[in-house]
């Protein structure tokens, strides 16, 4: 190909006096050529992309989603990276995907606004994009009116979507699904009005800022996600909670409510059978104790512990952490500071499905992994 010789041959240092040799005609047909490998390229990595991501690579190797992978060892722009990966799931399910992006029918932009028209407006903790998930601004974004449930879309209407976006821009993308997801609804649901909302500025030192993301990231398993709108209405409704007259006059209500009918159910001189209390056969999942997940949480840095066993990589994710064990408690696994780490929500559902051989370094080391085939893996 015309661009790889360029490259390979004479490097992009030379590139004005390679271009400015060409004749008019030859400029002309090479430009095409370019813009012709450029598509090629792009559909080839959108494969390896959607590969990638099946196999769950990205998260095998160390990284807490294809969308850090993609940044940090692709280096792609956090725009190049949402489209490619939106298109990469995208072809999972509509394979011809690939060989429209090629040929220059479908745009990578509109290929990710037919994905997220096809995945729903749903919160999703496996896939943040990374544009999200490291912005530090605090300006509340308009919260969208919720729709009427979608019906799952079958395999021809993908594909019909798929044809109507052809040769569309994000924009004209975007209209197109809505308008297609208008037409399949069987009853307009009136839509109750927005409510009124206000923009805020907040200006924060570097420390600050600092406590801020630190903060964000503890409630991001709480929350579901790391939007700064939600984490400034959590502050608010914890500061209500402990501060505001109101609401402490109604706890303590509801606690002297409580009283009086314990009182009552202890009075002697009421004639009441005796309350059995039943026991439960089957054995409850004991719960951690809150110091021994302080331990962890202390131990551990407040960062996902998973190691890759091939390169040794620690994926080191400050956001969406749970408590895993290294050993499930299906398996005998019990509730000790050797068994517990700390495990960003992707590595701790997924590592379940993976083979003994892409268990991260701790759990081959107690012998533990399973095997695919296997029964239903229960997490930990």
């Amino acid at each position: 190909m015309y661009t790889r010789l360029m490259t390979n041959e004479l490097g992009l240092k030379g590139w004005r006096k390679t271009v400015s040799d060409l004749s008019d005609e030859l400029l002309w047909d090479k430009t095409l050529d370019c813009a012709r490998n450029e598509r090629e390229r792009t559909a080839w990595l959108v494969a390896h992309l959607a590969e990638v991501y099946r196999r769950d690579l990205a998260l095998k190797r160390g990284y807490s989603s294809i969308y850090r992978y993609a940044r940090e060892v692709l280096q792609l722009s956090e725009a190049m990276t949402w489209d490619r990966v939106s298109a990469a799931q995208l072809a999972l399910q509509l394979p011809e995907t690939i060989e429209k992006i090629a040929s220059g029918e479908l745009s990578l932009s509109a290929a990710g606004e037919l994905w997220k028209g096809i995945r729903g407006e749903k919160k999703e903790t496996r896939t943040v994009p990374a544009s999200q998930a490291l912005q530090p601004e605090l300006v509340p974004a308009p919260t969208a009116q919720s729709e009427p449930e979608q019906p799952v879309l079958k395999v021809a209407d993908k594909r019909e979507l798929l044809g109507r976006v052809l040769g569309k821009s994000r924009r004209e993308s975007e209209a197109v699904i809505s308008e297609w997801k208008q037409e399949r609804s069987p009853s307009p649901t009136p839509v109750a009005p927005a409510p009124k909302r206000t923009n805020l500025g907040l200006s924060l030192s570097d420390a600050d800022l600092a406590k801020w993301d630190r903060l964000r990231d503890l409630l991001s398993h709480r929350l579901g996600s790391r939007d700064p709108n939600e984490a400034l209405l959590w502050l608010i409704e914890q500061g209500l909670e402990k501060i505001d007259p109101v609401r402490q006059e109604a706890r303590a209500e509801k606690r002297r409510e409580k009283k009086t009918e314990t009182v009552q159910v202890a009075d002697p001189t009421h004639d009441a059978p005796p309350r059995l209390k039943l026991e439960t056969v089957r054995q409850e999942r004991k719960p951690i104790p809150a110091a021994l997940k302080r331990a962890v949480w202390v131990r551990d840095q407040s960062k996902c512990q998973h190691q890759d066993p091939k390169t040794g990589r620690k994926c080191e994710s400050t956001a969406f952490l749970d408590l895993d064990h290294i050993i499930p408690v299906a398996r005998g696994g019990q509730n000790t500071l050797e068994n517990l780490r700390l495990a960003c929500s992707l590595h701790n559902r997924r590592r379940y499905f993976w083979s003994r051989e892409d268990q991260p370094l701790p759990a081959r080391m107690t012998g533990e992994g399973f095997n695919p085939s296997e029964q239903a893996p229960i997490s930990g």
